[in-house]
């Protein structure tokens, strides 16, 4: 409605209804829609540019920037760790990271996939994941249960690309076990 009504002056009223979110009580799904207002407005405004065409130079600075926050970002900037009080140093730094870091892997994600898509094989791969993107995020999070129980805890960005690796691997095979049973397939996924 926004897009359409208030074309005009929709970054005003996008902050109207973010600033409305952002000081609203913790109730039912607040620290969602906090978390994922900024990306859902953000995605808006940048859809009319390909970024699978940006330059080698943007594509670089991206990745570069991704790699510069996932340094720094640790398991307590999720926003299932964060702190419900929104007024502290703490909570907006770890907003602000978590932001760019989902920002910049966004686009380094689509960059660089406009090089892989000349590889069919990997093209394949993707698109399949792509279309159980839901099933791989809901089961993803019931496997980051065993790295509790483990105690696995590192900021080592090789050792979290293949944990992700790993995790988005058993959420597929989890999901095609799952899906053969109908009921389960609709309580689940809702196919």
């Amino acid at each position: 409605m926004i897009e359409r009504f208030y074309s005009k002056y929709k970054y005003i009223a996008w902050g109207c209804v973010y600033l409305m979110i952002y000081v609203a009580p913790q109730l039912w799904m607040m620290r969602e829609l906090k978390y994922l207002m900024p990306f859902f407005v953000t995605a808006i405004a940048l859809r009319k540019y390909d970024w699978s065409k940006c330059s080698y130079k943007i594509g670089v600075l991206f990745l570069l920037i991704f790699i510069a926050t996932m340094k720094v970002y640790t398991f307590e900037h999720s926003m299932y760790r964060m702190p419900d009080s929104i007024f502290t140093t703490d909570y907006h730094s770890s907003a602000f990271i978590r932001f760019i870091a989902g920002l910049s892997g966004s686009i380094c994600i689509i960059w660089l996939t406009s090089y892989l898509q000349n590889i069919k094989n990997i093209t394949i791969l993707i698109a399949k994941i792509g279309i159980i993107t839901l099933p791989v995020y809901v089961l993803h999070q019931k496997l980051l249960i065993i790295n509790g129980i483990l105690h696995i805890s590192t900021n080592n960005l090789i050792t979290l690309i293949c944990f992700t690796a790993i995790d988005i691997f058993l959420s597929v095979m989890i999901y095609k076990f799952l899906n053969k049973n109908k009921t389960l397939s609709l309580l689940l996924f809702g196919e």
